[in-house]
């Protein structure tokens, strides 16, 4: 992964992993793709740009979510949170395609 892939995916967590009333955040998933179709760093920024435009930033309790989850990674290894969290965490991610997973 290059190094503009990695800061645009960095970036990509302020944002909502959904937006306008329910529509799932492709961002990630997109600059992904497009790297490892060997756009250029040029490209890949423009694309974060132009996606990025519509996106909304968190509400708390997503913010609330993500910082529980960067905490538990980093106490523990990210199977071991998983197995803890994944039954609790079954009905959300079914309900959205796994869409909070991936980004």
């Amino acid at each position: 992964m290059g190094n503009t892939l990695t800061t645009l995916l960095a970036e990509t967590r302020g944002f909502s992993c959904l937006y306008r009333g329910g529509l799932s955040n492709h961002l990630p998933m997109a600059l992904t793709a497009l790297d490892r179709l060997g756009v250029g760093d040029d490209r890949l920024a423009a694309y974060a740009a132009d996606y990025g435009r519509k996106l909304e930033a968190p509400g708390a309790r997503e913010v609330g979510l993500k910082n529980a989850a960067a905490a538990a990674v980093a106490t523990q290894d990210v199977e071991t949170m998983l197995r803890a969290g994944l039954a609790e965490l079954a009905d959300g991610v079914a309900g959205s395609a796994f869409h909070e997973i991936i980004h």
